[in-house]
């Protein structure tokens, strides 16, 4: 009876070690963990993609750059702003953003051309970093010019016309056009979120994929759909 016991006590403590194994790897390649080891506690930050070289896509040949202009606007190194309450009485521009805002640098483009550029902190006028959402700016431009190109027809085309893998899932995808994502109206069910708290786990993990995951496709194809593209803005 004492062997019997002995037994069943140590198949115990050898299926417990075996879920702790199968738990930690499990962990070990959830996108949020991996995300966590990446970049922190705070997620992404403005140079994360120094690390996440496959995020970065190489320059052209030649890559457009916006001219110096001859005369450059100087004179905004002397500007003071008056008469804006305590925080910025007589205070410079460069004052006026550090310590206050993020920022690190100003960049002024008149007529084509930069007339003002000035950068302080860690960021410099040789050093990439990350966009974030001015990437929606940027994928719009590209968009038009590709409507320009002939490469999309027009911005109503549903996007199943150019993936046409997302026919086979809910009907709704044939009813979302780019011109829906552009315009932030697309319906489905996906929202930007960084809470810890144990509610928003499932909407957490689903972001920590989309920047850690492999596999962005296969997200895209198993998302669900808020409501009619169209009828709201997200």
């Amino acid at each position: 009876m004492k062997r019997l016991r002995y037994v069943v006590m140590k198949t115990k403590k050898i299926w417990g070690l075996a879920l702790i194994i199968v738990a930690a790897s499990t962990l070990a390649s959830c996108s949020i963990v991996r995300g966590y080891r990446a970049d922190g506690k705070s997620g992404p930050d403005i140079y994360s993609f120094e690390h996440h070289v496959h995020d970065t896509i190489d320059n052209g040949t030649f890559p457009f750059r916006f001219p110096y202009a001859k005369q450059q606007a100087i004179w905004i190194d002397t500007l003071h702003f008056f008469n804006q309450g305590k925080h910025y009485k007589n205070t410079t521009l460069q004052e006026a953003v550090t310590g206050k805002t993020d920022t690190q640098g100003v960049l002024v483009i008149q007529n084509d051309s930069i007339i003002y550029e000035k950068y302080w902190g860690d960021i410099s006028a040789d050093r990439m970093a990350t966009v974030f959402s001015v990437s929606k700016s940027i994928t719009s431009l590209l968009c038009g010019i590709a409507v320009d190109e002939g490469c999309i027809k027009n911005v109503d085309d549903a996007v199943t016309d150019y993936l046409p893998e997302l026919k086979k899932r809910d009907p709704m995808w044939q009813r979302l056009t780019i011109r829906h994502l552009l315009n932030m109206q697309s319906g489905l069910d996906f929202d930007d979120t960084y809470s810890l708290r144990l509610k928003h786990f499932k909407r957490l993990n689903a972001m920590a994929k989309l920047n850690y995951g492999h596999n962005m496709m296969k997200q895209i194809r198993g998302l669900k759909f808020r409501c009619e593209p169209g009828k709201e803005y997200c």
